[in-house]
């Protein structure tokens, strides 16, 4: 068992593509440090890969992007919404209400 994965490494143990170590580091399903032009992956990092992302669907850049985006929900729950979920305030969906009469 090793400490560190070089990203070579790491796609030879999982049997997996460079490109597809790269989109996962890219998209956030797996961690990496940067030492020099090198990313590393260390061995926690993989075995969370292992344990969280199992029996996820990772055929391709956008499926990846799915799965980690449908795994992190739970895990962001103080971000701030993005302009697309914010609503926005206009006349047609302010509903009046009168007080008093």
């Amino acid at each position: 068992m090793k400490l560190v994965y070089t990203t070579v490494e790491l796609s030879q143990a999982l049997n997996m593509s460079v490109k597809k170590i790269a989109l996962l580091r890219k998209y956030g399903a797996i961690k990496a440090m940067k030492r020099g032009k090198r990313y590393l992956f260390t061995n926690i990092e993989v075995n969370n890969f292992l344990l969280n992302y199992s029996d996820a669907n990772l055929s391709n850049a956008a499926t990846i992007k799915f799965e980690v985006l449908q795994r992190n929900k739970k895990g962001l729950p103080n971000r701030r919404p993005s302009k697309k979920e914010s609503p926005k305030l206009n006349k047609g969906n302010i509903i009046p209400i009168k007080l008093y009469q």
